[in-house]
């Protein structure tokens, strides 16, 4: 399991890849809490190189995303990997999730929005099961 780390457009970008089990929650869910902790406080997941993942893991990024949300911050999901995608249909959180095609799309939406017009609502992505 491995996550790299950048900002760009005033949106952090946390990449995730690899094999993602119950081992890695707390390490995962801690990342993903001090990025929406911090400025700037719109995080884009991406999930494209995970190529497994536990039901514990989408579990621990749900809780993630509404401990963000209560902090005023804003988590998404970008290109799902094909196993993520078919792990939140198969466990109904594929509507959890507001998910873009592409990093770029999402940081260039979340980047777009300022904290006053940010909107409570989903953005206009899609959802998670992106990929087949």
């Amino acid at each position: 399991m491995r996550i790299e780390e950048e900002i760009s457009e005033d949106v952090r970008i946390l990449r995730l890849s690899g094999e993602l089990d119950a081992t890695d929650v707390p390490m995962v869910a801690a990342r993903i809490d001090a990025a929406a902790s911090g400025k700037p406080n719109r995080v884009v997941l991406n999930l494209a190189g995970v190529r497994f993942a536990t039901v514990g893991v989408l579990e621990s990024l749900v809780r993630a995303q509404r401990r963000a949300r209560k902090r005023g911050g804003k988590l998404v999901v970008s290109a799902p990997s094909r196993f993520v995608g078919r792990l939140a249909r198969s466990l109904g959180l594929d509507r959890a999730f507001l998910a873009y095609p592409q990093e770029a799309d999402a940081v260039k939406e979340l980047g777009s929005c300022d904290e006053a017009a940010r909107p409570r609502a989903p953005y206009p992505g899609t959802v998670m099961p992106l990929a087949g």
